[in-house]
């Protein structure tokens, strides 16, 4: 297949797909754990571990823009997908509003314009926003 100047085999279609396969089995293994991780957890500790999660990312967000990348890491992406899988979508009208889900005292926002960014709500309180 040629899409402009580009010569497009099946070895390359066979290569994107198999590394979409891989991505989703990834996420699927990390969303496991994160399963397994905070059903371990009375319910008096969740909220502290997540605010320790949420503290790490926002120092490895940080670490990672010093050096001139601007990206959430793999766990987050697997934390937001869980809290989406086991959440309730919400139907909100904002501007640039991608997705809305919430999960326990949890909303989940996902904004889309020239980039995206993620942020976390809980009690009405902003707690945590991806850079």
């Amino acid at each position: 297949m040629k899409i402009g100047k580009f010569e497009i085999t099946d070895e390359m279609i066979d290569d994107f797909i198999n590394q979409m396969k891989e991505e989703d089995e990834r996420t699927d293994r990390n969303v496991n754990r994160i399963r397994k991780f905070l059903s371990k957890l009375p319910d008096s500790r969740i909220d502290k571990e997540i605010n320790k999660f949420l503290s790490w990312e926002k120092k490895y967000e940080e670490m990672k823009y010093r050096n001139g990348i601007q990206t959430s890491s793999i766990l987050f992406e697997s934390f937001k997908e869980y809290c989406i899988f086991h959440g309730e979508k919400l139907d909100i009208d904002e501007d640039f509003l991608s997705s809305a889900y919430k999960w326990g005292d949890y909303v989940i926002m996902t904004f889309c314009g020239q980039g995206c960014f993620t942020r976390i709500i809980k009690n009405d309180e902003e707690i945590f926003q991806t850079t």
